[in-house]
């Protein structure tokens, strides 16, 4: 795994180091949780240009991390979860109700 740079005083690092931690922990305060640089932004609340043009360094740090964890976390997977069992539920009311339209 790749050590985390120092941060020193710049609280925009800070707050981007502490977001990349809070991603992968899958403990997300503002963001949806999925492990992109636009939701590291959010999550940070700092603008996507910090990390694109300003903290390259913490972008592709981010990117290894993410590589190196191998998926989405339990939060985000979570919530895939909970949206494949309303697809379904979803998919079982539509034909229940093409049923009972069929009655009538």
């Amino acid at each position: 795994m790749t050590s985390t740079p120092p941060a020193g005083n710049d609280p925009v690092r800070n707050a981007i180091l502490a977001a990349i931690d809070r991603l992968l922990a899958g403990t997300p305060l503002r963001s949806t949780g999925r492990l992109s640089i636009s939701q590291l932004a959010i999550e940070a609340d700092v603008k996507r240009w910090h990390l694109t043009h300003q903290h390259l360094d913490l972008k592709e740090l981010f990117q290894a991390r993410v590589k190196a964890a191998g998926g989405a976390p339990a939060v985000f997977s979570r919530d895939l979860t909970d949206y494949e069992k309303l697809k379904a539920k979803h998919a079982k009311l539509l034909a229940h109700c093409t049923e009972l339209e069929e009655r009538l």
